[in-house]
């Protein structure tokens, strides 16, 4: 047993050593530890959880939006969401023994006493909140994703995604360690004399046990999402939209393109409108490939404003706008105008059919018995083309 003099005398020296250790003994422009001391590798997109617990399926397929930082990345600021019903938890049976890097999450890191360094960018090991941790193995929670349902769910919504996710947990064994300094330092700077269980000297390193991990869910892994969802708004809304629409496997883009306006918000309701006439054509077209038999020519009823009027409500809810730019007209009084990329989900071809049939019938744009082929059109399923 220390007397408390001893401690105090222990603590100040440990503390004295971490600052030199920070400064000239650490290879700040180079990234990492000096090679007189082994630092273990570092688990890439693995973080350590805050909560160790038997269950984290809850948190599977939560997202973190862009502006999270890697500091920031922790379960709490992961965010629930709608597209989440298209990940499924699967667990399977692991084992090894391993001692590794993860990264620490700056409140994870407060919680476990484990401090950031911080001299300058780039400073050695542990200035990003690496924390060591030696395991034991024993299952990993997986993500099944269902990347069709995702895809398109992000394509309709993507504020209902992020960037990444996460995709795995693990469970087993072992202890976290914080990061002092070389063996010859903590002991030439300390006085040192049977320092207890909390010190681990390996490979010419000093390590300072911070957490037990005991049979629990002990950290998670991040995934970056597909290309086709999440962040695809970024991605297709920073191109040249207006002159080359992007391309979906998923469904269709729409430039809507409105006429000069008085007002900026007359110029986006006429973009709205021209796009949604282009997608009342497109369903039109996909119908008279399915075959399906009217009175009246297809293409005609389906370029009508009267039925693009009517069919908004409907369409509103299946067509989504994804991008707007806006503009000035100069003349002698100004004018406005507005142009929107809209993404049509080619799942949604079948309710289309049925929301549109209904509509036009309501507003006796078609007969009955029209609206009746259309609609058993969208029940059976109007064909891909």
């Amino acid at each position: 047993m220390f007397s408390s003099s001893r401690r105090s005398a222990r603590a100040v020296a440990v503390f004295a050593l971490m600052a030199t250790n920070c400064g000239a003994n650490r290879t700040a422009e180079q990234g990492f530890a000096p090679q007189s001391t082994w630092v273990p590798p570092l688990k890439q997109s693995v973080y350590l959880r805050a909560i160790q617990d038997r269950d984290p399926s809850g948190n599977l397929g939560r997202f973190f939006a862009a502006n999270i930082g890697q500091a920031q990345i922790d379960e709490s600021n992961a965010f629930p969401s709608r597209c989440g019903k298209f990940f499924k938890p699967t667990i399977v049976e692991a084992s090894g023994e391993f001692d590794e890097s993860f990264t620490a999450s700056t409140s994870v890191g407060a919680s476990l006493s484990v401090p950031v360094y911080a001299v300058k960018a780039g400073a050695g090991y542990g200035s990003n909140g690496e924390v060591r941790v030696h395991y034991k193995l024993k299952k990993v929670m997986r993500a099944e994703v269902d990347t069709d349902g995702l895809d398109r769910c992000c394509a309709a919504d993507a504020k209902q995604c992020g960037v990444k996710y996460i995709s795995e947990f693990y469970l087993g064994d072992g202890e976290v360690y914080q990061y002092l300094g070389s063996e010859a330092q903590l002991k030439a700077g300390a006085t040192y004399s049977g320092v207890g269980g909390d010190v681990e000297f390996k490979n010419g390193t000093a390590w300072k046990k911070v957490n037990r991990i005991d049979n629990a869910y002990f950290a998670f892994k991040t995934s970056l999402i597909s290309a086709g969802g999440g962040d695809s708004n970024a991605n297709v809304c920073s191109g040249d939209w207006q002159s080359t629409p992007p391309t979906s496997l998923d469904g269709q883009y729409f430039v809507g393109m409105s006429r000069p306006a008085a007002s900026k918000q007359a110029a986006r309701q006429d973009a709205l409108l021209n796009g949604r006439r282009q997608t009342m054509q497109y369903i039109a077209t996909q119908l008279k490939e399915a075959r399906v038999q009217t009175s009246k020519d297809l293409d005609a009823v389906f370029s009508d404003d009267a039925a693009i009027s009517a069919a908004s409500e409907g369409l509103a809810r299946l067509v989504k706008d994804r991008c707007w730019k806006d503009g000035e007209v100069a003349g002698p009084t100004t004018r406005f105008e507005s142009s929107v990329l809209m993404f049509f989900p080619q799942a949604e071809i079948a309710n289309a059919a049925k929301a549109v049939a209904g509509a036009l019938k309501g507003a006796g744009l078609l007969s009955p018995a029209d609206a009746a082929a259309v609609e058993a059109a969208g029940d059976k399923g109007v064909p891909p083309r």
